[in-house]
């Protein structure tokens, strides 16, 4: 079984970074403790986690928002705020648990499937339309 472990630890680090390369901007949130290497807890910036929760719901992927004691709530997770991530960007996190049944197919399904979601939450986000004016100023 240590060879699945790792593997399972591989696909999750890959997971993160493909993630991570293809969504921006992008925050992740630190694990505290080794049974954390399972899951992956990441904020997305200008999109609310119920609304990506759901639409991946709707494309058959299961992932949770925030935190189990904030469920149905539409609020930033406690948690994440005495981590110290700002609130705005807390009410944009979303929770991944890889099990030893996740296969790189399943990955591959999910790497189509959230950046489209989040393309489709940010074009009706009033703070990432602000947010991309002001980086075109910049440049």
């Amino acid at each position: 079984m240590p060879n699945k472990h790792f593997f399972k630890k591989l696909l999750r680090h890959d997971t993160m970074r493909k993630i991570y390369l293809s969504i921006s901007p992008f925050s992740m949130a630190k694990a505290v403790n080794a049974e954390a290497l399972w899951r992956s807890s990441f904020c997305i910036r200008f999109v609310e986690g119920e609304a990506m929760l759901m639409l991946l719901n709707s494309q058959g992927v299961a992932v949770t928002s925030g935190s189990a004691c904030t469920s149905r709530a539409l609020k930033a997770s406690h948690v994440l705020i005495a981590m110290g991530i700002p609130h705005e960007l807390a009410q944009g996190s979303i929770l991944f648990s890889f099990g030893l049944n996740n296969t790189v197919e399943d990955i591959n399904y999910v790497l189509q499937v959230l950046p489209r979601i989040v393309f489709r939450l940010r074009q009706i986000s009033p703070l990432y339309d602000k947010f991309a004016k002001e980086s075109k100023k910049r440049f």
